[in-house]
């Protein structure tokens, strides 16, 4: 019987006795009782943590020993595909005067076309262009936040005092009781080195370093990429960077942390690696492809070919580049950033953390062959920090309190529009990168599909209103899901009608599609909503 259900059972026979009159006694029994019970319950928590302690130990052996002795195949390894270059097409200025031409044009088509049909119908209030409904891609379900790997099974503390090591990440002071590992030397760059490598970092003795890295990735929010991160810097300060043993030992840590993992070395230039595999495929990154799918070395392989330990460790999982929730690094704020839209008389203030923004900078962007809209959905499911949040969110909201949804949409549209300056990723970065949410409020300058990003999770955290993405060729935008009744350009989806929002048609009003945007080329995902 667990000793919960017997504590519950004593507890009822002491409650159901006359309290006053015994209850001096029955405390006293009580606690012997307890005393009894814990002895035998603290042994058998003692036999198996001994017993998961043994079972981990026999699986890292029998690793080790089976890493040393098979065959480490030579395996070609390629340049990962670089971002896609892409024309984007510039701002368009909305004329009103322009779109009421061409509005009156379309209903004297209609009108004409009412007459030749001898129809009855009366003519609508507000004409429309046209529509066409958007093809629909949806975002796979693994790019969702999955639950992040764990160890094999739990590891024990090292009883034994160890001093505490401390390094910074993102200007975020963190600590780790790593033991002798500034002392940890390889004895050669093959698979005997290695493997005698994984047989030292697994001991009992660095128990408490990987316990210690699980303890600040969860204390610290800290994502796959953020946790890859960690580690290195902790095994740089310790081992020394772009070292053989920083990088052993980082794979090592990986591994023992539940991820999917492989081992390689260059016989050539006598460098060693580790490779993961990866929810989606990063850009630009060195690839192997292994019997069970493809695997990405987190710094650049110098050779063309690597000898691979091609074996899966038990329990693995893939190593996700998905951001959510946000790491919580120690807060470096910018200067205030203050934004004013053309039209609406909206102005808000904006400072982020820049350590948030120093980890965006290394963020690898990644793509699924199945997805192509992966690369923008990925950022824009990524939250925008609390504490953004509490600057900018209280005067947005302020200002749309008590107007209709599309008088608030049209606000935070226009502040988009017109209080960011517009310039592409080719001129300012000489390659395509995306922003999170909040770098487009730290950066001078942000593109077409930065503005959808950010003007999305406005729209989503202030009105709790469904956004999709719409991607033309060369153009983003957004579409909403109001639950009033508004007019416009709209695609559906499920059923819902989603009026078009272009954060680069500037100046132009929700429902209004920018002109050269062809439908029947547009793809579109749907966002999620909870953030």
């Amino acid at each position: 019987m667990k000793k919960a259900t017997i504590m519950s059972m004593l507890l009822l026979g002491i409650f159901c006795l006359n309290a006053s009159a015994q209850s001096s006694s029955l405390r006293n029994r009580f606690a012997a009782m307890q005393q009894k019970l814990d002895q035998p319950f603290d042994e058998y928590v003692n036999t198996i943590n001994k017993e998961f302690e043994e079972f981990r130990d026999s699986i890292n052996k029998s690793f080790a020993d089976f890493m040393e002795k098979s065959g480490w195949p030579k395996v070609p390894v390629k340049e990962g595909e670089v971002k896609p270059k892409r024309k984007e097409i510039p701002p368009v200025i909305f004329d009103e005067g322009k779109n009421k031409e061409q509005e009156r044009k379309d209903e004297n088509k209609k009108d004409e076309k009412a007459k030749d049909n001898k129809s009855n119908k009366p003519k609508q209030e507000e004409a429309l262009l046209p529509v066409k409904i958007i093809p629909v891609i949806e975002v796979p379900t693994d790019t969702l936040p999955v639950p992040q790997p764990t160890p094999v099974a739990p590891i024990r503390e090292n009883e034994e005092a160890k001093d505490y090591a401390e390094f910074t990440v993102f200007g975020t002071p963190m600590k780790v009781r790593w033991g002798n590992l500034q002392q940890f030397k390889l004895e050669g760059d093959n698979e005997k080195a290695i493997a005698k490598a994984f047989r030292y970092l697994t001991d009992s003795e660095y128990n408490n370093l990987i316990r210690d890295c699980l303890s600040n990735r969860m204390e610290y929010n800290l994502c796959d990429w953020a946790y890859y991160k960690m580690l290195q810097a902790m095994t740089e300060k310790a081992c020394g960077a772009g070292t053989n043993e920083a990088r052993i030992a980082q794979g090592i840590l990986l591994n023992q942390s539940g991820y999917s993992v492989r081992f390689g070395y260059d016989p050539e230039n006598k460098d060693l690696y580790f490779l993961v595999k990866t929810a989606s495929s990063p850009y630009g990154m060195s690839v192997a492809i292994l019997d069970d799918g493809y695997f990405y070395s987190l710094e650049k392989v110098k050779s063309r070919y690597l000898c691979v330990f091609n074996t899966p460790y038990p329990g693995e999982q893939v190593f996700s580049f998905d951001v959510s929730p946000l790491p919580t690094f120690a807060s470096q704020p910018s200067d205030d950033r203050t934004i004013s839209s053309g039209s609406y008389s909206v102005e808000a203030c904006s400072s982020v953390n820049k350590n948030l923004i120093d980890f965006f900078a290394t963020y690898p962007a990644s793509y699924t062959k199945e997805n192509i809209m992966f690369q923008w959905t990925s950022y824009a499911n990524t939250p925008i920090s609390q504490e953004v949040k509490d600057k900018l969110y209280p005067k947005l909201e302020k200002i749309i309190e008590g107007t209709d949804q599309k008088t608030a949409v049209n606000m935070l549209l226009n502040w988009v529009q017109t209080g960011f300056r517009y310039e592409t990723d080719n001129v300012v970065w000489g390659e395509e990168r995306s922003f999170f949410a909040e770098e487009s409020l730290y950066y001078p300058y942000c593109d077409c599909e930065d503005r959808s990003i950010l003007f999305s999770h406005l729209v989503r955290d202030l009105l709790k209103l469904d956004v999709v993405l719409v991607y033309y060729p060369g153009h983003m935008a957004t579409a909403v899901n109001f639950t009033e009744d508004v007019k416009g350009d709209y695609l559906e989806l499920h059923g819902r009608k989603f009026i078009i929002a272009d954060g680069t048609y500037i100046g132009a009003p929700v429902g209004r599609t920018m002109p050269g945007m062809s439908n029947e080329k547009a793809k579109v995902s749907l966002l999620k909503k909870e953030m």
